[in-house]
């Protein structure tokens, strides 16, 4: 529709130690643009973000191919030259979330959740609304803050109410928590030595099994994403706060 903005599309995954985001903008999406007949195929993306030639480094026969490019003006990304550190900010919290959870159909819900305020000064998150059939979820807060609240900071698991496993993360041990029923939630909390990340789940409703309950959140994914103390934390680069997911 006329002064709409354009469709755009972008593929992000995150390595050890970098980022790799390709997008493009332009052409009119409706619905999930995975399925729909687009000039660049979203499958496209998915291959060129995962060669290991599309890199903050590269060989010297990519860069002579780059320069073969007639109508590329040459320069870098800013974000792929500025590893300075800088406090994370709630949208790279939602968009490495959602970059490794490869979820379509979720919106930001534009507030600070309201799990936040317990964690204290500093705390940092944000809340996604989720549509898709894909989780059994419909929102999901991200926290990272510098310490936990009372009822996390000594003993998840004993956390009334709730059932509990406990996970060895890389940087510290990862509880989930859940509550079964209707109106049930699920936390996946890893409580590292000078800061904390949390997820909370508002879930459809949430199974009594812990195998389901991991697979309803997909567990592995975010188990992996917790690992990720470049950028999954309380700090980010300046390069990687700019790229838009």
């Amino acid at each position: 529709m006329p002064e709409e903005d354009p469709g755009y599309v972008s593929v992000g995954l995150v390595r050890d130690d970098e980022v790799v985001v390709a997008g493009y903008s332009g052409p009119d999406i409706e619905g999930d643009p995975r399925e729909a007949d687009l000039p660049i195929p979203v499958s496209a993306l998915e291959e060129l973000v995962q060669d290991p030639r599309v890199s903050v480094t590269s060989d010297q026969e990519v860069v002579d191919a780059g320069e073969e490019v007639e109508d590329w003006e040459g320069g870098e990304a800013p974000y792929t030259s500025d590893p300075t550190p800088v406090p994370v900010s709630p949208e790279a919290l939602k968009g490495f979330f959602l970059t490794y959870s490869g979820l379509s159909g979720f919106s930001g819900t534009g507030e600070v959740p309201r799990v936040v305020r317990p964690f204290g000064p500093g705390a940092v998150g944000i809340g996604i609304s989720v549509d898709s059939d894909e989780v059994r979820y419909r929102e999901v807060d991200v926290v990272a803050s510098p310490a936990a609240p009372t009822w996390l900071a000594a003993d998840p698991c004993a956390t009334q109410g709730f059932e509990c496993e406990t996970y060895d993360g890389a940087l510290g041990p990862v509880h989930l928590l859940w509550r079964a029923g209707g109106t049930g939630e699920v936390w996946l909390v890893n409580l590292r030595a000078d800061e904390v990340v949390a997820f909370r789940f508002d879930s459809r409703k949430v199974p009594e099994q812990q195998r389901a309950v991991a697979a309803s959140i997909d567990l592995a994914s975010l188990l992996t994403m917790l690992d990720d103390e470049v950028h999954v934390g309380m700090t980010s680069t300046a390069g990687l706060e700019r790229v838009q997911f």
